[in-house]
């Protein structure tokens, strides 16, 4: 497949799933922007790897729909659109049942849902609202 005319933007795509989406993509000509939340390090690895050029890396929390948006905004900016987005961000925290208390538990399970459900959703409405 030739995704040479495409602006690709992959939540998560430092490490992993994601920095395999990135290749996988780049390989075949697409225009990769590289979403992170903390570890800077590993996304420009991950984008000094990538073939081709005119990548990009942008730090954004998706579960914070300000951050999701403005994320969106930079990428639409600097590619010129958007047509393809890999919603990969997620987490996993470890909080034991029987080893944490409840408030811990809760938070471990909001922050959880935050990025690995709402996140996406944000990424998708801003998305769509330049797809459109």
């Amino acid at each position: 497949m030739d995704f040479s005319k495409n602006k690709v933007l992959i939540t998560g795509g430092s490490r992993g799933i994601g920095k395999a989406c990135a290749q996988a993509f780049a390989a075949r000509g697409a225009q990769i922007a590289i979403n992170f939340h903390s570890n800077r390090k590993a996304a420009q690895e991950t984008l000094d790897d990538l073939p081709g050029g005119a990548h990009m890396l942008i730090q954004a929390d998706v579960a914070q729909p300000n951050s999701a948006q403005r994320m969106i905004d930079m990428v639409v900016q600097e590619f010129g659109g958007l047509d393809i987005v890999v919603n990969n961000a997620g987490i996993s925290q470890k909080h034991p049942v029987d080893a944490v208390d409840y408030e811990t538990w809760q938070q471990a399970w909001q922050r959880i849902l935050a990025i690995n459900l709402v996140g996406p959703a944000n990424v998708m409405y801003w998305a769509v609202q330049h797809m459109k």
